[in-house]
């Protein structure tokens, strides 16, 4: 481990002591996990959600989200793989290709080369590539969406809540002394609300937009690539050509090397 991954490591240890010190500091157990704020914002939050999205498509994105938490296979092993696809096609034809299809662990590729071995041109298995890249990344951005949309439920659920205790009080005979101790835990509903948008859900939908980025560069190699492997290019060039649009895919930020607007950001 170098300094400087150590120094974040240490940096994100203490962030997560101080906050749980400046938590707990000066209440109760039974305030801070106080049952009745809690049901109100994660369990209303929940029932919005399951009522604004198809069961599908939600564990489709708890999916990606675990995906997203996951070690990817690596930039390095994809280009070598792309490139034991263009030795393969180049040297033994389109039959050992065809054989090689359930050895590729990359699925966008072997979806890719099974159009190479159905006999598509170049235009047609870009443009193919292409839509289907465009599918792959709208689940990422329905993701973000659906936790976007939580985050800004859940605040308002904390507030709700927060009005509801303040109505009970006001409902219930409480004396003078213990409106103060019913006030303070009337306002643990909008700081669940607060705190889990901000900490949690906010953080998680930045996670998929990262993650949706790091898989359309990918794609977008595996596009060229599979194309070059289509012309017959030799290995040495196909290598070339992918690892020359590595940098100015990093750049851009989500690896449209032709200077257009990427599928993400088009979607979003």
């Amino acid at each position: 481990m170098n300094g400087l991954s150590f120094l974040l490591i240490s940096v994100f240890l203490l962030s997560i002591l101080s906050f749980l010190l400046s938590l707990f500091r000066g209440l109760e157990t039974n305030m801070v996990f106080y049952l009745d704020a809690l049901m109100i914002a994660n369990g209303g939050t929940i029932l919005a959600i399951f009522v604004s999205y198809p069961f599908k498509r939600i564990k489709r994105i708890i999916h990606l989200l675990t995906e997203s938490f996951k070690g990817g296979s690596g930039r390095e092993k994809l280009i070598n793989e792309i490139l034991r696809v263009s030795g393969t096609y180049r040297t033994e034809g389109i039959i050992e290709l065809e054989k090689s299809l359930k050895n590729i662990n990359n699925d966008f590729l072997r979806f890719g080369v099974s159009l190479i071995v159905n006999s598509n041109r170049n235009g047609d298995i870009r443009n193919i590539m292409e839509r289907e890249m465009a599918s792959k990344i709208s689940e990422y951005v329905s993701g973000r969406h659906m936790l976007k949309t939580a985050a800004v439920t859940i605040t308002s659920l904390g507030i709700a809540g927060t009005v509801l205790c303040v109505i009970k009080i006001f409902l219930n005979s409480i004396s003078p002394e213990s409106m103060t101790t019913f006030t303070a835990v009337s306002l643990i509903s909008a700081f669940y609300g607060i705190v889990i948008s901000n900490i949690f859900l906010l953080p998680l939908a930045e996670r998929l937009r990262e993650r949706s980025m790091s898989k359309e560069i990918e794609m977008d190699i595996i596009i060229e690539g599979v194309v070059a492997v289509n012309n017959l290019d030799h290995p040495l060039k196909v290598e070339e050509m992918i690892r020359s649009m590595e940098p100015e895919a990093e750049i851009t930020g989500a690896g449209r090397h032709f200077g257009v607007s990427t599928v993400s950001e088009t979607l979003v």
